[in-house]
């Protein structure tokens, strides 16, 4: 945190980032992703390649017989130096727009790049609701435009700063004022009272709403909540992960599994007298 308060404003790839500097008090913005200028790096190209799609690292899609299916992400470049794994990115990078004109992949630092390069890109992410893609996810082209601009307007002056070779506390300088209103902009949100959305109430959930009580009763405000959100395979195993949880904490612990499975939801005993009506389950610890 000192590192960071040394060289605030910090811009930060996500929301999430922001948010949590701004709690630690750190200045911080919302910058989007240095990867979205990369097509600054590679020169104009003067034929577009053959209309061909890409898989990298897919999760969701089928991927066609006979169309390549690309792995982005491996444990060598753990143990290869920074100038190896610079020129493999730019290899990879330059594979993707010379062959490519479509790409379909879960890695965000696919996504990302290969848009900035030009290629129509299909994002299918493991979870929409990854903390990472918070002001990235499913970006329009004029959003991610915006982006990419705003990334070198706010790099330009404190860039110019350090080839003239002006000291280091005038360049920050620089850089404090030219990203000052986006810090401030970025306290406003993070401070705003956020009002509670009025949502359509389905019938189901108007049947479950008849007996479900989303209050604990008393809360003792040193107790730990959990939340589960277990897919159909994962309900058994809602039990061990709430006995793993209660030998790991000392203070009360209540525990909310959220689920639109029509089973109910298992609960060991130790927990107390369980109340459980589909789609929520709520387990109050003794």
């Amino acid at each position: 945190m000192d590192y960071l308060r040394r060289y605030a404003p910090i811009g930060c790839r996500d929301w999430t980032t922001v948010d949590l500097l701004l709690s630690l008090g750190i200045p911080a913005f919302f910058s989007g992703c240095i990867t979205t200028t990369v097509n600054t790096v590679f020169p104009e190209l003067e034929q577009r390649p053959e209309p061909a799609t890409v898989y990298v690292d897919v999760h969701h899609s089928e991927v066609p017989e006979g169309v390549e299916h690309v792995r982005q992400s491996y444990r060598a470049v753990k143990d290869k130096s920074f100038i190896e794994n610079m020129n493999d990115a730019v290899d990879l990078l330059e594979g993707y727009r010379t062959r490519y004109t479509r790409a379909v992949t879960s890695r965000l630092h696919c996504y990302l790049p290969t848009t900035s390069l030009g290629l129509d890109v299909q994002f299918e992410p493991k979870s929409d609701a990854d903390v990472r893609f918070s002001g990235l996810l499913r970006l329009s082209p004029t959003d991610f435009d915006a982006m990419r601009s705003r990334m070198r307007e706010r790099l330009q002056p404190a860039l110019t700063a350090i080839f003239e070779g002006r000291p280091e506390e005038e360049v920050y300088a620089i850089w404090s004022e030219t990203v000052a209103q986006e810090v401030d902009a970025a306290r406003a949100r993070h401070t705003a009272q956020v009002p509670e959305a009025e949502l359509p109430v389905t019938g189901r959930e108007m049947a479950a709403s008849a007996t479900y009580e989303p209050a604990l009763g008393d809360e003792d405000p040193d107790a730990v909540s959990v939340v589960l959100t277990p897919t159909d395979e994962e309900l058994p195993l809602v039990g061990h992960v709430l006995r793993s949880a209660a030998r790991a904490t000392s203070k009360p612990l209540h525990a909310w599994v959220v689920t639109d499975s029509s089973d109910q939801v298992p609960v060991v005993e130790e927990f107390g007298s369980p109340w459980c009506a589909p789609p929520a389950c709520r387990a109050s610890p003794g």
